[in-house]
């Protein structure tokens, strides 16, 4: 079984919830691989000080095969973001794979209802969850409170005892079994397409 280590830098400290998303798939097309994951956090410069010098920290820290560079596409559209990557990193030696929700983390995360009444520790929660047609996540206004809107409902809890909606997110990524949903929309398609494209050339 061959061993591939694979490194995530990211917008922030709450997109390591990527981490499951990225291992799902590198596992739905490579069965035969071992992986070792890591998330560059510690020792990585801030994003004022710019995406190359982030990237080169992230390399010279954390040893990888692959590295993954998360950028939220937010109110641009994924072209753009796409571009900017590619342009900060031309010349990088290390394989890369661009990873461009639209429009941000919370946008893949909306498609498991059980995922997310777990997460919200009321699994036999009755309450309906409205939850978004996967094709039409990308096109939300804002992802991150629509999420958060359904953990709420979902935990059913009064007011004074409020959930973790941060420590939810993450647990809603965990306890995903498939991501298969995503493939209805097109940044994940893109992404999938180019993480077997990078695996298949190391």
């Amino acid at each position: 079984m061959r061993l591939i280590r694979y490194t995530l830098l990211a917008d922030g400290r709450s997109d390591s919830s990527l981490l499951p998303i990225i291992q799902w798939v590198v596992e739905e097309n490579f069965q035969d691989f071992a992986t070792q994951s890591a998330f560059a956090l510690d020792g990585i410069p801030p994003p004022s000080e710019g995406l190359r010098r982030r990237v080169d920290a992230a390399i010279a820290l954390y040893n990888c095969d692959l590295l993954f560079v998360h950028r939220d596409a937010e109110r641009e559209p994924y072209a753009v973001r796409r571009r900017e990557l590619d342009e900060a990193l031309v010349g990088l030696g290390t394989s890369w794979v661009p990873v461009i929700p639209v429009r941000m983390t919370e946008a893949w995360l909306l498609g498991d209802e059980e995922a997310i009444r777990r997460a919200a520790e009321n699994p036999r929660g009755r309450v309906p969850l409205p939850l978004p047609v996967n094709a039409r996540c990308e096109g939300l206004p804002d992802p991150k409170e629509t999420l958060f809107g359904l953990l709420r409902t979902a935990a059913d809890r009064p007011a004074r005892r409020p959930i973790d909606e941060r420590r939810c997110r993450a647990r809603v990524a965990e306890l995903t079994s498939s991501f298969a949903h995503l493939r209805d929309l097109d940044s994940f398609r893109r992404f999938e397409r180019d993480v077997v494209h990078a695996l298949n050339l190391i």
